[in-house]
């Protein structure tokens, strides 16, 4: 079973096994998508608390508060307040004009691409 939330106001709980759409919610908080084939969070406001541990990719455009999030492929592009993101065993993280990234940790990591990041505070790569 997937996950597709447009346009909701809280969007929270198991993502499944085929992946998940979440656009223009005002608050994505507690996901647990562990398993899943990807997880794509678009124009979202509040993603809070999302975990993705082994999923192959995680897409957030337009995102704003994205924070505590456990990711295992990453790319977020547009986004403001990055923080406190754990990114281990990372295929790839990109980051395209993202304002306000701190305390990023991306352990055994292949490929990190930052392109007009702002803000950027205590990025960490193992």
């Amino acid at each position: 079973m997937s996950l597709y939330g447009y346009g909701k106001a809280s969007v929270s709980g198991e993502v499944g096994e085929g992946g998940g759409a979440i656009e223009g919610a005002s608050g994505v908080s507690g996901l647990s998508a562990a398993g899943c084939s990807e997880l794509a969070i678009g124009r979202s406001a509040g993603v809070t608390g999302v975990s993705v541990a082994g999923v192959d990719g995680v897409a957030m455009e337009g995102a704003s508060g994205v924070s505590a999030a456990d990711f295992g492929g990453l790319e977020i592009k547009g986004s403001a307040g990055v923080t406190g993101v754990s990114v281990p065993g990372a295929g790839g993280v990109t980051m395209e004009g993202v304002a306000g990234v701190t305390g990023v940790i991306v352990m055994a990591w292949g490929i990190v691409a930052m392109e007009g990041v702002a803000g950027v505070i205590g990025v960490q790569y193992h």
